[in-house]
């Protein structure tokens, strides 16, 4: 039986034609900077799709599990975790203690046997103001809404992420190649965005993609 396998680009006018079959199925959600412009929509996914390869991903797992937020290429930390354990290390999160004495904890063992483990506190994560304790909160149109800040809602798996993205940094950057964790990037990477159920219609997405050559 023929086994079906990823389809990665081999020069930049296939990272185009993909990146234009992506954008045009709706599979790949651009940003909110880039969601009007065509052409930087365009650029957008093709730089997910390289930047995913780098790390080992194909192009249809990296445009789920990489984003582009405030010009930074950041990497979602379920798809961070998959690259390191399919790259053979073991990875071990947990958190101990309650209320302000809570601490998140990440121990990555590599391959080669080497332990990194590093911890991440309730109290630094109160000194890098980001936990946020208020029930409800005002948006951009002067409308309350519930709290649903990652931090807010997820203390405990956000204090894991944090230790995790730190391990990450301090001894398997060689797997990460240097991407940024978005769970680890919060509040910077995690500033509300004003959603609507509206349908986009100003973007220009491609009508048309490139036929497939023959062999």
């Amino acid at each position: 039986m023929t086994r079906i396998v990823p389809i990665y680009p081999k020069d930049l006018n296939e990272l185009q034609r993909q990146a234009k079959m992506l954008l045009y199925s709706g599979v790949f959600k651009p940003s909110w900077q880039t969601r009007d412009n065509a052409e930087a929509a365009l650029a957008e996914c093709c730089v997910v799709i390289q930047r995913g390869m780098d790390v080992g991903l194909s192009p249809t797992q990296s445009i789920e599990g990489i984003a582009i937020i405030n010009g930074k290429t950041l990497i979602y930390g379920d798809t961070l975790t998959a690259v390191l354990w399919a790259a053979g290390c073991v990875i071990e999160k947990w958190t101990e203690g309650e209320g302000d004495k809570m601490v998140g904890h990440a121990k990555i063992t590599r391959p080669d046997g080497l332990v990194i483990q590093k911890s991440y506190s309730h109290a630094e994560a109160e000194q890098a103001n980001l936990v946020d304790y208020r029930e409800t909160v005002t948006d951009k149109r002067g409308k309350t809404k519930p709290n649903d800040a990652p931090w807010f809602r997820f203390r405990p798996r956000m204090l894991e992420w944090r230790a995790f993205g730190f391990a990450v940094k301090d001894g398997a950057s060689d797997f990460s190649k240097g991407i940024a964790m978005m769970e680890e990037m919060a509040p910077f990477a995690n500033d509300p965005v004003e959603a609507t159920n509206e349908i986009n219609e100003t973007i220009d997405r491609p009508t048309q993609i490139p036929a497939i050559p023959e062999g």
